[in-house]
């Protein structure tokens, strides 16, 4: 150590290794930005992944001792600190994309099974219900012109028969499409049960390590694309 003379010339003294503490502070900041940025761009093509940015801050100033007030700054900076490093993650986003997707894929869900609908009703066709039924009313009208032809009383029962053959089959389509439909329920009932087990596990985790003081951020990740899953599968919030 070495002695020196305060601003309103009081002695003082400081240790002669401040410039290199301030160095070594500057150095461990860029380390772990690098360390960080490294990070970043090993992840970048990650599902889930948030950039992640270190937060610095200036070290607490070594303040010159003095019995009276300096005319001149009276504060050395010591260099800068490492507060810590955080996702670049909005959360209002967050939950305002999550609400969308639950809208999308209730939507999507919805278009899939309509055009499923729509295609075992075949309209508009050459087959379609509506020139059936017309086929099957004009075939009574016919026979009632003719009440004692034996040809439009054959029509009457052919075209009855067709038309009760389209709807027992368009019946049966429906009854397998609600079997597949409570199939599809059935499966998303157990993924999101699995996800949300993840996100148990990650919350302890999270609640560990944020309780010591630190950062999981990765484990943050882990869990918001869990929770992005959940709110695609469910509508959740």
């Amino acid at each position: 150590e070495q002695a020196g003379c305060g601003y309103d010339g009081v002695r003082t003294l400081r240790s002669t290794f401040t410039g290199i503490e301030t160095a070594m502070r500057a150095i461990n900041a860029m380390q772990l930005a690098l360390d960080t940025t490294t990070h970043n761009i090993a992840n970048a093509n990650t599902p889930g992944y948030s950039r992640q940015r270190v937060e610095l801050s200036a070290s607490t100033p070594y303040t010159v001792p003095s019995m009276h007030r300096n005319p001149l700054p009276a504060q050395i900076g010591t260099g800068v600190d490492i507060v810590g490093v955080e996702r670049v993650r909005d959360f209002f986003t967050d939950r305002q994309i999550r609400t969308a997707n639950g809208q999308l894929s209730e939507f999507r869900t919805a278009a899939r099974y309509y055009d499923r609908i729509e295609a075992m009703i075949n309209e508009p066709s050459a087959n379609e219900f509506n020139n059936q039924l017309d086929r099957f009313w004009n075939a009574w009208s016919d026979l009632a012109l003719h009440p004692t032809d034996l040809s439009a009383r054959a029509v009457v029962l052919e075209e009855g028969a067709r038309i009760a053959d389209a709807m027992n089959l368009t019946m049966s389509q429906l009854a397998d499409l609600r079997v597949d439909a409570a199939n599809e329920v059935g499966f998303a009932v157990t993924e999101v049960n699995d996800f949300a087990r993840e996100v148990a596990a990650l919350n302890k985790d999270i609640y560990k390590l944020v309780g010591i003081g630190q950062t999981p951020n990765d484990l943050q990740d882990r869990r918001d694309l869990l929770i992005d899953r959940l709110a695609a599968l469910t509508g959740a919030t």
